[in-house]
């Protein structure tokens, strides 16, 4: 009886074994390589990597830029003339925007500044002188009061007329000057010491002499009159005749 449970047993097992697909026997068996027994597939392995890459952090770049900073100057410059010995030299000078020939007219009674663009070139006229310029149909009427040119030598009168001129003459739309004293017109010393019609313009051609070469002193002479008188008779004398 225990040996028939035996037998049963081992009948189990190989029914197992059998079902499993395992050989019963002691012999090898040769597996597909493409069937395992079980349905999966030995030749076809699917490898799965897991790779963790470190992240990483592009800092945002600043960017500083430095704009080009243009600077402009509010103004324009403009030729001024000034005396220099018996001559007039020309130096640009810093002056608003489309400057009016008052606004010109006061830069020249402000005399040369300091440096040596200005070595040399020195002012006639008082700055704070009561000289008015306005453009009238292209030319610059120019008005001195009356007594302006008291103390004032002949050939520094020219000079002054010169670098009026010369100066107005350079500015846009201007091509003449009219000077007049007290509102009245006056004459002027020309460039080569002549004398022009009071009622008359001048041009920058009438001075153009003072910018180079020798300028000739204005003469200017002393007229004496002399005065004859006649002798006169001396008084007769009375005689008395003696008895």
């Amino acid at each position: 009886m225990r040996r028939l449970v035996v037998l049963s047993v081992g009948a189990v097992l190989a029914v197992v074994l059998a079902a499993c697909g395992l050989p019963a026997d002691d012999e090898f068996t040769r597996i597909d390589p493409g069937d395992d027994g079980f349905g999966l597939s030995l030749a076809s392995t699917t490898t799965v990597t897991t790779s963790t890459e470190p992240s990483t952090t592009i800092d945002a770049t600043t960017s500083t830029s430095i704009a080009d900073t243009t600077t402009s100057i509010p103004g324009v410059f403009v030729d001024i003339y000034f005396p220099v010995a018996r001559q007039l030299g020309k130096v640009p000078m810093l002056l608003p925007p489309d400057p009016q020939l008052n606004q010109v007219m006061a830069r020249i009674l402000k005399g040369p500044l300091e440096g040596d663009l200005f070595t040399g070139m020195r002012t006639i006229l008082p700055a704070d002188a009561d000289v008015t310029a306005n453009n009238v149909g292209g030319v610059a009427v120019v008005n001195f009061p009356n007594d302006i040119f008291d103390g004032i030598s002949p050939n520094d009168q020219r000079l002054v007329f010169g670098q009026i001129v010369l100066t107005m003459t350079s500015q846009r739309g201007v091509g003449q000057v009219r000077f007049t004293q007290g509102e009245e017109p006056m004459s002027v010393f020309l460039g080569n010491g002549s004398s022009s019609v009071a009622t008359e313009s001048v041009l920058s051609s009438d001075y153009t002499n003072l910018l180079g070469g020798s300028v000739d002193p204005i003469q200017t002479t002393t007229t004496t009159i002399a005065t004859t008188v006649p002798p006169t008779d001396p008084p007769a004398v009375a005689t008395t005749a003696e008895p």
